[in-house]
């Protein structure tokens, strides 16, 4: 069966695009698949529950902008931890990131103590975004 073997209602003119999909819709139904269609446009989903089909919102399926991944973290942690990082260019903590993951340290007691680094998923370790050197032009 394909959409050529599936009727619709004599008011769904077949040369209008929406009912083709509408056909293929149906014709997956028919052969006993698990379809819902989703789609922004209201009319189409009447239509497809005229048909007996199940419909969803596609915007139903948003996802909040606050929730989506910022590829960074802030992360608090001791002064010292901070002063080894701007000395050995590097840290390990036993924590959790992403490959390429951005990272803040910030002071755990408040002071202006911060810096930026790179997670390396090679490595293990937090590294520096750039190298000391390369900003001095040696």
């Amino acid at each position: 069966m394909n959409r050529h073997d599936v009727d619709l209602p004599s008011d769904f003119t077949s040369r209008k695009s929406d009912n083709q999909i509408l056909k293929v819709v149906l014709s997956l139904k028919q052969k006993g698949e698990n379809v819902i269609f989703i789609t922004k446009d209201v009319n189409l989903r009447i239509k497809s529950k005229i048909l007996g089909l199940q419909a969803k919102n596609y915007e139903s399926f948003k996802i909040k902008i606050d929730e989506l991944y910022t590829g960074w973290k802030e992360i608090k942690v001791s002064a010292d931890k901070i002063d080894n990082f701007y000395r050995d260019w590097s840290l390990h903590l036993d924590k959790e990131f992403y490959p390429n993951e951005f990272i803040v340290l910030k002071d755990e007691f408040g002071s202006s103590k911060s810096a930026l680094a790179k997670y390396s998923k090679e490595d293990k370790m937090l590294s520096q975004i750039f190298h000391q050197k390369s900003i001095l032009g040696d």
